[in-house]
């Protein structure tokens, strides 16, 4: 039987940390639900990197009003790589 994975994203108003909460309560019911959690890392290939190892977190402000960067683009795309990886062993 092959593992269901999981790869964490959140969006919230105020700071990562809220969102890193976020992550943390997904990745519990994940593994209590059977699936593997692919944590996203460190990558220092990434300028102004401020994402929590566990998953990724988009900040969209007090008002909902910051749409997603060209950044938090390319960190899905590495994100989307890792998992890539582990399907392709």
């Amino acid at each position: 039987m092959k593992p269901n994975f999981l790869l964490v994203f959140t969006s919230c108003s105020h700071s990562t940390c809220e969102g890193a909460h976020t992550l943390s309560a997904m990745i519990y019911w994940s593994q209590n639900m059977g699936m593997l959690h692919i944590p996203y890392g460190v990558h220092e290939e990434i300028e102004n990197l401020d994402q929590p190892v566990a998953g990724i977190v988009h900040l969209a402000g007090k008002e909902d009003s910051i749409r997603p960067s060209e950044q938090l683009g390319q960190e899905m795309e590495v994100y989307a790589d890792i998992l890539s990886a582990y399907i392709q062993e």
